[in-house]
């Protein structure tokens, strides 16, 4: 049998080479947390500013809601000084299981009343409506759920 003059690696080295892969292991690990904090802590400023825009900067009236034989009839009233760039309506009736929302992305202006006519697609007549305005933050669309406003159409206009 031959003897092999083969070593393995000194002591010395193995443990060079163990540290360098936990420092290399811990820098990766470091980098992959730093990163996911940043992006979390970005969406969260981007969700608490959306809010706070919402909250101080929207009110909202509606100063007729009906319905006839054209369609559903809206007033609304906007009572601050900022631009709405919409609204998302849902219809509902007591009679139906079948909802319609409707995106309405007529832009209601600082201290402006709008008329806007909408046709339902779903429910013949509907009874109520929710009405979720729509504000542009920094070139992004938010729906301002806190400022919906529910509102009974009126039978006959």
């Amino acid at each position: 049998m031959k003897k092999s003059n083969k070593r393995g690696i000194s002591p010395l080295i193995a443990t060079v080479l163990l540290i360098g892969f936990t420092i290399a292991l811990a820098a990766i690990i470091f980098s992959w947390i730093s990163s996911f904090t940043e992006e979390r802590a970005g969406k969260t400023a981007e969700i608490v500013k959306s809010e706070v825009s919402c909250a101080t900067s929207i009110e909202v009236g509606v100063e007729k809601a009906c319905v006839d034989s054209t369609g559903i009839h809206f007033i609304f009233e906007n009572r601050e000084n900022n631009d709405i760039n919409g609204f998302v309506v849902r219809l509902e009736s007591t009679k139906d299981s079948d909802v319609d929302v409707i995106e309405v992305d007529q832009k209601l202006g600082a201290l402006e009343v709008i008329n806007v006519d909408l046709v339902p697609q779903n429910l013949a007549i509907p009874e109520s409506a929710l009405i979720v305005p729509k504000l542009s933050i920094d070139g992004k669309v938010a729906l301002c759920q806190e400022k919906a406003i529910e509102v009974f159409i009126t039978q006959g206009c």
